[in-house]
């Protein structure tokens, strides 16, 4: 490697040898037409850097005609910072080395630096002496900025999950809005995030987070939410408007002028302010300040609303929590209205702690069992599970409590010895400090005899494609459930204090009242959902809009992709003609296809992880979706097996998912195929044909 040039090679020290034309000037002439039609430029020098040849492309990447650099010193072409870069390139040539794919920096001739990959090489001549030097340079510009771009967006994804965190996470509001900033800084590559909340009695500003503020600038100016002038620049608009307030030239926009010189001290160029609101009241502004003009785009203004949203959840969970702390820990033993809740979620739920003691279930579980109370506390979950399927079993629930989540089809046991065929989905939660699995089991015994007796069989793989989400929606059942149950059992016990008082506050009990009834009307809502989402449906046929499809389904997925830091790429051709299908089954076939994606891109490091989904019309005619990722790919040898049933390439897969999604397909008269991506990954695409004219 030559000293000072990181990323170039250099092939160990050989003599050259001339190029020996075989057919005299007619092969010079064709090696110089190839010359001159290369995308990349090409240029000789002689070992003194004299340009010799330079070529159509290089004309084009530079901006020099040849007539301007034959003869001229390559130098030209050198910024200023980096003068002995080409010689030791020269040195190199001339002691017979080579030089290959060095990234490095040149000048164009309106004085732009371009990003370039250059290889060079020694030219000798008939007598095998090096006389000249080769260079193959190509412009990699446009593909840095791509890069660049690339990584702008995963830093952004990852500052929403590290907000989202943090709204999690935090024990305290200071801490959580701190830590927002904080985020938002370090991994979204804001300059200065502050935020700061709104006293309504004076009508100003004051700053309680901040981050990237070493200077304490928010600590030191005075906004206003009114229409004095300290109120008209981008937070008193944002409050007054109730939208975000948008600057991207701060030398430019007239809102900024009371605080432009101070702005200009600290080099920031661009500012915006998103409203945060709790309870539909704007109690606070999240505030972000960047050293680039035009920083805030349609990803940042996205990134930073939600943001703001995310935050605002987390200050009223805050608050909330705050102000009933004793209550909630009073009411944790009052469990009636929670059981109300359980025993009218469809199928067995129950809950038990890593040492197999059982902490909850409905009255499904009881009534399918055949157990009562006491003797169920006292048993084993793998007492309820037929002889042989309890190994399985076992693994299954190791693999929740080590993983998090997993799923298994096997016989439950009953009292009498009836054994039924379930499918069960864990997930791994924790309860009052305790880590717990949630599990969730579903009859598939009406599956099993169609199976058995060769009839619907495509209905009802579908059908168990649909039950085996219910894995991914234990976790929002588990996380939206406890929300309104807390708030119902604090607010009946602080109901219940208010009448012991002598006399009662009836006013108090009156809004804790209320409160409990929005809250219950919640918690109905969520158990509406959760029937709806396992209900069994027979498959409607329909015209379906795949774009749509494709939409829904990235909408339905958005929370795992952002968890998993992955960018979404999509390509929807806007004319793209209908099909023929069932709409829920064909978001289950492309929703199947992305979480695969999801899972084989979780352990990439070493490149950006992205999903890409296009449609088109091919060929032939048929409507397509094509869905590719840049995970860990797949055998190329077991390509041919992986929708076959009980086929998975993933730990712990079931391997029914690319199996039913084939079936899916092909009920509506289309086909899916597997193909290994271009340089990495997995490509999976689907063609149905187009649906008759509405007409």
């Amino acid at each position: 490697m030559l000293a000072g040039q990181q990323g170039a090679t250099a092939a160990p020290t050989q003599q050259a040898q001339p190029v020996q034309p075989g057919n005299g000037g007619a092969a010079i002439d064709f090696a110089a037409a190839i010359v001159a039609a290369a995308d990349d430029a090409i240029i000789a020098t002689d070992l003194d850097g004299r340009v010799l040849v330079w070529n159509h492309a290089a004309t084009r990447i530079f901006g020099y005609e040849a007539g301007e650099m034959l003869e001229q010193d390559f130098a030209r072409l050198i910024p200023p910072d980096r003068p002995e870069e080409d010689r030791r390139t020269l040195a190199a040539i001339a002691r017979g080395e080579r030089i290959g794919h060095l990234e490095t920096l040149r000048l164009h001739k309106d004085g732009r630096l371009i990003n370039v990959s250059v290889s060079v090489a020694p030219v000798a001549d008939a007598h095998g002496r090096i006389v000249a030097a080769a260079r193959v340079i190509r412009d990699v510009t446009e593909q840095r900025r791509q890069d660049r771009e690339l990584v702008r967006v995963s830093r952004l994804y990852a500052a929403l999950s590290q907000v989202s965190l943090a709204v999690v996470t935090a024990t305290t509001q200071a801490e959580m809005l701190d830590e927002a900033c904080r985020a938002l800084v370090v991994q979204g590559g804001f300059r200065t995030v502050g935020i700061c909340w709104h006293i309504a009695q004076s009508r100003h500003f004051v700053t309680v987070a901040r981050h990237g503020d070493n200077t304490h600038y928010l600590d030191q100016v005075t906004i206003f939410s009114d229409e004095r002038p300290e109120g008209m620049g981008p937070m008193g608009r944002a409050f007054r408007s109730g939208q975000p307030y948008v600057c991207n030239d701060v030398w430019s926009d007239p809102a900024t002028l009371p605080w432009r010189a101070r702005m200009r001290e600290r080099g920031w160029h661009a500012s915006a302010a998103f409203p945060i609101r709790v309870e539909g009241t704007i109690v606070a502004m999240l505030t972000v300040y960047a050293q680039e003009s035009g920083f805030f785009k349609d990803r940042e203004i996205a990134l930073l609303t939600q943001a703001s949203r995310d935050v605002a959840f987390g200050i009223e969970n805050i608050q909330r929590d705050e102000a009933h702390h004793n209550a909630r820990r009073e009411a944790r033993s009052e469990r009636a209205f929670t059981a109300a809740l359980i025993d009218s979620v469809p199928g067995v739920l129950y809950l038990y702690d890593d040492s197999g003691n059982f902490i909850r279930w409905n009255r499904d579980f009881e009534q399918r069992t055949g157990y009562s109370d006491d003797e169920i506390r006292a048993m084993h979950p793998a007492d309820f599970i037929a002889p042989r399927h309890r190994d399985l079993v076992r693994a299954r629930i190791a693999e929740v409590f080590a993983t998090g989540r997993s799923a298994v089809e096997a016989d439950l046991l009953a009292r009498d010895g009836t054994a039924t065929p379930y499918y069960f989905t864990g997930l791994r939660t924790q309860i009052d400090g305790r880590v717990a699995l949630l599990g969730v089991g579903i009859d598939i015994s009406a599956r099993v005899r169609a199976e058995a007796a060769s009839r619907t069989a495509q209905a009802e793989l579908a059908r168990v494609a649909r039950v085996s989400l219910l894995g991914e929606f234990t976790a929002s059942v588990s996380h939206e459930i406890n929300q309104p149950l807390a708030a119902i059992v604090t607010n009946s016990s602080a109901a219940t204090r208010w009448l012991a008082k002598n006399p009662p506050d009836i006013e108090e009990v009156r809004q804790t009242v209320a409160r409990i009834t929005r809250d219950a009307d919640r918690a109905s809502g969520i158990i509406r959902q959760l029937r709806a989402f396992v209900t069994r449906d027979a498959p409607q046929r329909a015209r379906v809009d795949l774009n749509q499809v494709v939409r829904e389904v990235l909408a339905f997925a958005d929370t795992e992709l952002a968890a998993a830091r992955i960018v979404v790429r999509t390509e929807l051709d806007i004319a793209l003609p209908g099909v023929q299908g069932d709409h829920i089954q064909l978001q289950q076939v492309l929703l199947n296809l992305i979480v695969n994606a999801i899972d084989a891109m979780r352990a990439i490091t070493d490149r950006p992880r992205l999903l890409e989904l296009r449609s088109f019309v091919d060929h032939a005619g048929a409507v397509c979706v094509r869905v590719c990722d840049h995970g860990t790919g797949f055998d190329v040898a077991g390509a041919a097996r992986l929708f076959e049933h009980f086929y998975s390439t993933k730990s712990g897969g079931m391997g029914l998912g690319l199996a039913i999604s084939r079936g899916i397909v092909e009920a509506c008269g289309g086909r899916i195929e597997a193909m290994a991506g271009e340089s990495r990954g997995a490509i999976f695409q689907i063609a149905l044909p187009r649906a008759p004219d509405p007409a």
